[in-house]
């Protein structure tokens, strides 16, 4: 008589192995048996269990690369395509290629003939705001001003009377004055950093 409940838990975590790369498919029903007989012999207790009966589940190993993998290493709207798994990424990072079997983006390079430019898509930043049009520039232009860290400056544009980072900006321009200029309107400087 098998235990349902175990075989289904067994279950579970070999496909679990499976789904990270631990074990080949082909070791998914001698993994699954082995899980099991480990669950129900911790299941009837210490002092049942036979310690030389138990069987070792093997260490877990990386996937080896494919000889043939049938993708190519390219550039497809921006991102790069993974020449042994043929996922899309914004780049192809070590902690992709290990379970790949690469020690290195450079053993991955070397196999399919790529160089480290071939490695990043090409993202598109024609849209992204630079200098006064940026958050994150008027959120470091604060912080420096002010002396604060990055937490503290959306709930210190909030005290001095504005919805957020943004709404700043936009006053600003409204009033054709640099946002930070604004703020020092309604929170002058400290001393120390007006003299």
């Amino acid at each position: 008589m098998y235990d349902k409940k175990a075989w289904d838990e067994a279950t579970v975590l070999a496909k679990a192995q499976l789904r990270h790369g631990n074990i080949e498919h082909d070791e998914l029903k001698r993994v699954t048996e082995s899980i099991y007989s480990q669950l129900v012999e911790i299941q009837q207790g210490p002092d049942v269990i036979d310690v030389t009966t138990i069987q070792q589940v093997e260490e877990p190993k990386a996937l080896p690369a494919p000889t043939e993998t049938g993708f190519k290493h390219e550039i497809i709207d921006g991102k790069v395509k993974c020449a042994v798994c043929g996922k899309l990424f914004k780049s192809i990072t070590l902690l992709h290629l290990k379970p790949h079997g690469f020690n290195s983006r450079e053993e991955y390079m070397k196999k399919f003939g790529v160089s480290e430019k071939d490695m990043q898509g090409t993202i598109d930043r024609s849209n992204v705001k630079k200098g006064e049009d940026n958050a994150l520039t008027i959120m470091g232009y604060i912080m420096k001003a002010y002396d604060i860290k990055r937490g503290e400056v959306k709930p210190f544009v909030v005290e001095k009377g504005f919805e957020d980072i943004k709404d700043l900006m936009a006053k600003a321009k409204e009033k054709g004055v640099a946002a930070l200029d604004l703020l020092k309107e309604k929170a002058p400087l400290p001393k120390k950093e007006a003299e």
